[in-house]
């Protein structure tokens, strides 16, 4: 994982309490396009004799974490999963922001780092 996707699941983790793996289904699919079933599997499911009932039950809890949100995930019957618009333009914005943190301390680390050098 990059510094860019670990920002982006800790992030989503925090705003809306998914696991490791949702937030990286979650983040793939702010990207935009329809994420189809098969990268949902190679992302969420370990098993892939039960990968298909896996992947559903993963935007099930997805999206039972959220409600209460404007986010929204439409299905694509036998293709996959999107983001409408708006809820993709949130989660790029969420996602800026962690990356703008990370950036922020490795920065500062990086002074306090060169200063103690001195």
């Amino acid at each position: 994982m990059t510094t860019r996707e670990i920002a982006a699941v800790t992030a989503f983790h925090d705003s809306f309490g998914l696991t490791a793996k949702e937030a990286l289904v979650l983040l793939q699919m702010a990207r935009g396009g329809i994420v189809e079933h098969r990268r949902i599997v190679g992302i969420y499911c370990d098993r892939p004799d039960t990968a298909e009932i896996e992947a559903r039950s993963c935007i099930k809890r997805i999206r039972a974490k959220l409600r209460g949100t404007k986010l929204s995930i439409t299905s694509h019957y036998g293709l996959g999963y999107e983001l409408t618009a708006e809820s993709a333009r949130k989660l790029r914005q969420i996602e800026r922001q962690a990356v703008a943190g990370i950036t922020f301390l490795n920065e500062f680390r990086n002074r306090e780092d060169a200063s103690a050098c001195q």
